[in-house]
């Protein structure tokens, strides 16, 4: 997994957009940190 918002492309942020398409084609899994935090977080 891929965590969107922790990454960055010294390129801009059309080549970051186009970076996390591929990963996530090739690769498997893109989301950002948020979503992993709150899938993390034990329910009470």
């Amino acid at each position: 997994m891929l965590l969107a918002d922790c990454t960055s492309e010294p390129l801009g942020r059309a080549n970051h957009e186009a970076s996390l398409a591929v990963i996530e084609h090739n690769l498997g899994w893109v989301s950002d940190s948020k979503s992993l935090l709150a899938a993390l977080t034990p329910v009470p």
